[in-house]
């Protein structure tokens, strides 16, 4: 399902109560209590949100390295681009949802930075007792040497759709299914509960204090 985000909780729900299966695109949802109402439809159907970067090679490649790197110290997550040409959604919804989702998958806590009308940039940065990976979604880097590249023809949404028939076929709760979904949706709703979205540009969130600081727009 890919629609303007405003309208995900009502389609959803439309879809689960016609007893169909649904893989939407982020935001799974704008508010929790939508997220909530949504998983709580349709339990025999597969709800699945589309958070790609956790089908992403490189994302799958870190989280298979993580124990090599021992106790983790530090983790930075970056993504970065134009102003999008849409105004359904905010910069939390659009931008941070996919770092806050790449964590979660990852099982780790970090910092995020967002910011719009800037060159794209895609980087996530964990540093652990024993080394430091590295990713710009296109390869992965030990302690600055290039370990891992990503074979071209891994499309991550590809992936993602692959998984989405395979829990209908089999049932199984996917990797970023209702349960996962919501709780990107809290997450995303804690940060932005701390932050004056005013078309925010720029978000940094830092879990251990701060917390987020926002550059209005001009």
């Amino acid at each position: 399902m890919v629609t303007p985000a405003e309208t995900h909780h009502r389609i959803v729900k439309d879809a689960l109560q016609a007893g169909k299966h649904v893989l939407v695109e982020k935001p799974f949802a704008l508010k929790e209590h939508d997220a909530k109402e949504m998983v709580g439809l349709g339990q025999d159907k597969i709800l699945m949100g589309g958070y790609i970067t956790c089908y992403d090679p490189c994302v799958e490649e870190i989280k298979r390295r993580l124990k090599e790197i021992g106790e983790v110290c530090s983790v930075h997550s970056e993504r970065m681009g134009p102003f999008p040409n849409h105004s359904h959604t905010d910069i939390i919804s659009d931008l941070t949802c996919h770092d806050v989702a790449t964590l979660l998958y990852l099982e780790i806590k970090g910092n995020i930075e967002n910011a719009y009308d800037v060159p794209k940039k895609r980087s996530l940065q964990v540093r652990g007792e024993k080394g430091e990976l590295v990713t710009d979604y296109h390869g992965v880097w030990w302690d600055g040497t290039l370990s891992y590249e990503r074979d071209p023809s891994e499309q991550p949404l590809l992936k993602e759709v692959l998984s989405f028939f395979n829990a209908i076929e089999t049932g199984e709760e996917p990797r970023t299914g209702r349960a996962f979904g919501l709780a990107v949706v809290k997450e995303c709703e804690r940060i932005r509960a701390m932050a004056d979205l005013e078309l925010t540009r720029y978000v940094s969130y830092r879990p251990n204090g701060f917390d987020v600081v926002t550059l209005p727009s001009e």
